[in-house]
């Protein structure tokens, strides 16, 4: 008639059960990091264009300022070179493949050297669950 499973069975769902749920946060977690990663992306581009919004602004007051043959202080060449590379850099970022440079040098420094924030992190990663045409 009806008969209980035995125990293997129920061990066995479970141990599935806990395969699939341990992919599933996995699997969040990827989406949550992409999430994040594309806001970094993308105030990086807003940043960039406030940033070279002031810069455009400042540069053209210079250059008019040039332009009227009135006097312009030697000390303003100072933060405008400062400001024009932290806005080639976040130019870099937000267009370029700064992005991709930085996740490269860290996928190498995670599997190419030994540090010690790295040790819990290698045994801890879970593994996708073996699905069988049963579940599909």
């Amino acid at each position: 008639m009806f008969g209980l499973p035995n125990l293997s069975e129920i061990k066995g769902n479970v141990e599935h059960g806990v395969s699939e749920f341990k992919y599933m946060q996995k699997e969040n977690g990827l989406k949550q990091r992409n999430f994040q990663m594309a806001m970094q992306m993308a105030a990086a581009r807003d940043r960039v264009q406030w940033m070279g919004a002031a810069y455009g602004t400042v540069a053209t007051a210079i250059t008019l300022r040039l332009i009227a043959k009135k006097p312009v202080p030697g000390i303003v060449a100072v933060p405008m070179f400062v400001v024009g590379t932290v806005l080639a850099y976040q130019y870099d970022f937000a267009y370029g493949t700064k992005f991709e440079r930085v996740r490269a040098e860290a996928e190498k420094i995670m599997h190419e050297e030994d540090h010690w924030f790295m040790k819990d992190v290698m045994n801890t990663v879970p593994v996708p669950p073996v699905r069988d045409d049963a579940d599909k």
